[in-house]
């Protein structure tokens, strides 16, 4: 068992060495900025705004929809998080296919 556990923290340490590694090769750092914080930000905005949505219905109509809401935006904040990922994987890889 503790081989099986040694093996997994070689592996992750491995994918973290080649991840700095990738940071150097790429030569602008305020990309990676960039993208950390648009990925914050569109995480952070349908979360809150169901949240505050959620707030004034329940105050407004004596429900419950605050939950249900906020559970939407997690959803929702999930899935454009994903989509900017993709996105951006998928621009890396046209980048290096037109530098080879």
């Amino acid at each position: 068992m503790d081989n099986f556990g040694f093996s997994v923290i070689i592996k992750e340490a491995h994918v973290m060495i080649r991840s700095v590694e990738d940071m150097k090769k790429n030569k602008n750092p305020y990309r990676n900025l960039v993208l950390i914080s648009q990925i914050g930000i569109q995480i952070m905005v349908p979360i809150f705004m169901c949240l505050i949505i959620g707030i004034l219905l329940d105050e407004k109509f004596s429900t419950f929809f605050t939950l249900p809401l906020l559970t939407l935006g997690i959803l929702a904040g999930g899935r454009n998080a994903y989509l900017l990922a993709m996105s951006t994987i998928k621009e890396e890889k046209n980048e290096e296919d037109t530098k080879h």
